[in-house]
């Protein structure tokens, strides 16, 4: 199983969901799975490509984009620049890699909620939308978050195709998990609202201390109060 797939210029990004791949995902999956010459041996190549991603990461969240080199990833790591360029061609696609990364992690801590929910179906949704609030604001303070949107804001008009597609993925999962709560309520205006939820808990808050280094942690009782009166729903 895969968790979302991302294609960034003819790459494929790929993370656990339930969802299947089919047609030219697939074929995609497969060319990009195709076995390399050379260590690392098969059983340690996602070990080796979790390290890579990690190593990187960390590099791009303590120097930023422009000021962390292939070079510098490769040294870190302690592997040849050959190992690195054979999966990563090009810094914007390890990049891409490391922001897909983070954000399957961040959504590790809302799949635990939503199993919580499935366990207790007792919970309200006022209740609801409060536990997937505040996870929301936790992965939107994470100073790792706040600093891989630093460098992708400064790297948007280069690469606007890129970072598009990585916001997305992480947009439409977490607003559609909104939305399928409030539909399920019987929210009239579920999908207009689940935007505003993710919106005023993650999106402005990153705005804003990118615009100006402030960090508002956002109200969730209060959000939570302003959205299920504006999709038009009774909460107990």
């Amino acid at each position: 199983m895969v968790r979302g797939c991302i294609f960034i210029k003819g790459y494929l990004y790929m993370k656990q969901t339930n969802e299947p791949i089919s047609g030219h995902a697939a074929t995609a999956s497969e060319e990009l799975h195709k076995p390399r010459r050379g260590r690392p041996s098969r059983a340690d190549a996602p070990r080796m490509e979790q390290h890579l991603l990690d190593i990187a990461c960390r590099l791009f969240v303590a120097s930023g984009y422009d000021l962390t080199t292939m070079d510098a990833i490769a040294m870190e790591a302690r592997v040849s620049k050959r190992t690195l360029y054979l999966r990563y061609p090009k810094k914007e696609l390890l990049f891409a890699a490391v922001v897909a990364d983070h954000t399957a992690r961040s959504f590790a801590a809302v799949e635990a909620v939503l199993e919580r929910f499935a366990s207790d179906p007792s919970l309200s949704l006022r209740a609801r939308l409060q536990m997937l609030g505040h996870v929301f604001v936790e992965q939107a303070v994470n100073p790792d978050t706040l600093s891989l949107d630093r460098s992708m804001a400064t790297t948007a008009q280069r690469f606007p195709e890129l970072l598009d597609s990585l916001h997305r993925a992480g947009y439409e999962r977490a607003t559609s998990i909104v939305q399928t709560l409030l539909s399920e309520a019987g929210a009239k205006e579920s999908a207009i609202s689940a935007q505003a939820f993710y919106s005023l808990l993650v999106l402005a808050p990153i705005r804003e201390r990118l615009r100006d280094g402030k960090q508002q942690v956002p109200d969730v009782d209060r959000v939570v109060d302003f959205i299920t009166a504006g999709a038009r729903i009774s909460t107990t």
